[in-house]
């Protein structure tokens, strides 16, 4: 679409060129020549676009983030274009001397005013295909379009007022020059701010650090930033991942990815690192069918314990015990367990049946809870189990 309207524009150019050069020649019209001859830069301008959007995306071992910039580069070239044009407009209606008499005034008249409608109507056709596409090259070629409407615009009120013995022409063209350094400033700081890699707007920012923060993995978004390139954007993420397997902390981040791609459009790329949380302590979790002995039912178990260890030293914190409410709730009482559990941040718990393949296994997984399975029938040799000992200090808490 982009490579299309750009080939439009080179034949549009072309075309505004040849029929101002010719009502120039058959009026004798300065300033229809001198129109005529900016719209000749417009041509170069329109051909280098039609180059920078056929090669904008496409990647090459030198540039392998493709050169998406170059459009950018365009319209960094048109804003200086457009100064230029302002400044020689400028120039010519503050130095130019006396008029001359224009011939062929109705016929010129009429001709300019479809000219300028042509070009009106093309600037908002090209305008529209840049948003849809958000082509940045696009849009500035689009606003210069508006500029030749109105420079074009600018010559017909001169006419019509030669035509009635007025001259206008210094006024309209100031007007002009106002609307151009307005346009080629704005061009120019947007362009200027992609190149020096500038963030993205700051509302889709936060849109995607919500997106991020709303998954159930991601206990933290350290840092997150975007820089536009061309139409596209480049979007990095560095996250802190509820999870201890690297596989899964994979999977996540493709899901994240998506998620990305879902809220923020034209992505080329969305990064994200991860990394586990750190934990100062982690809670293990056993079935108890008596304060030291484990129970063989995950979900008859009358109470639960919960033993703090340190990741540090792999030393018993505290050990303490909380009833199981779900004991008489009958058929899907495990997942109510598991999910007791999970309120109470456990990290690992010890079952002594087989529950692979069980509601309550799939429910400990789903919210990262690892299953030890285990023989031991007392709390100290599950614990031994992971290289812990029971050792529990005298100021840690044993309360029920």
């Amino acid at each position: 679409m982009a490579q299309r309207t750009a080939l439009v524009s080179v034949g549009v150019r072309t075309s505004l060129v040849v029929l101002k050069y010719v009502l120039a020649v058959l009026s004798g019209s300065m300033a229809l020549m001198a129109d005529a001859v900016h719209n000749v830069s417009d041509i170069a301008q329109a051909l280098a676009l039609y180059m920078g959007v056929r090669i904008a995306d496409r990647r090459t071992e030198t540039f392998p983030y493709g050169l998406y910039k170059l459009e950018n580069l365009i319209s960094l070239g048109v804003a200086v274009l457009i100064t230029i044009v302002g400044y020689e407009l400028a120039r010519k209606a503050i130095l130019g001397g006396p008029a001359e008499e224009i011939e062929n005034l109705p016929w010129t008249m009429g001709a300019m005013a479809l000219a300028m409608a042509g070009s009106y109507a093309f600037s908002r056709w090209e305008g529209a295909i840049a948003k849809r596409t958000s082509s940045p090259a696009l849009e500035a070629d689009s606003r210069d379009a508006l500029i030749d409407t109105l420079a074009t615009l600018a010559v017909l009120l001169s006419l019509v007022a030669a035509w009635l013995g007025y001259n206008i022409d210094l006024w309209a063209t100031l007007v002009i020059v106002l609307f151009i350094i307005y346009t080629s400033a704005e061009l120019g700081v947007g362009a200027i701010r992609v190149l020096l890699d500038a963030s993205i707007d700051h509302d889709l920012l936060m849109k995607v650090q919500r997106t991020l923060e709303a998954d159930r993995d991601v206990v933290e978004v350290h840092e997150l930033k975007g820089r536009n390139s061309g139409p596209y954007r480049f979007i990095e993420g560095h996250v802190v991942l509820d999870v201890d397997d690297l596989e899964e902390a994979h999977q996540i981040s493709y899901r994240l990815e998506r998620a990305v791609r879902d809220v923020a459009e034209n992505i080329d790329r969305v990064l994200i690192h991860f990394e586990p949380q750190h934990k100062e302590t982690l809670l293990y979790a056993a079935p108890m069918a008596t304060d030291d002995l484990i129970a063989d039912d995950f979900g008859q178990a009358e109470k639960f314990a919960l033993v703090t260890v340190g990741t540090d030293d792999q030393r018993v914190r505290d050990v303490r015990h909380i009833a199981n409410p779900y004991i008489e709730a009958g058929s899907g009482r495990g997942i109510l367990i598991a999910h007791m559990l999970r309120d109470e941040d456990v990290d690992a718990v010890f079952i002594r049946e087989e529950l692979e393949g069980k509601g309550p296994y799939y429910a400990l997984a789903a919210e990262h809870v690892r299953t030890v399975q285990t023989e031991a029938t007392t709390l100290a040799e599950a614990l031994s189990q992971e290289n812990i000992e029971l050792e529990v200090p005298a100021d840690a808490g044993t309360g029920s």
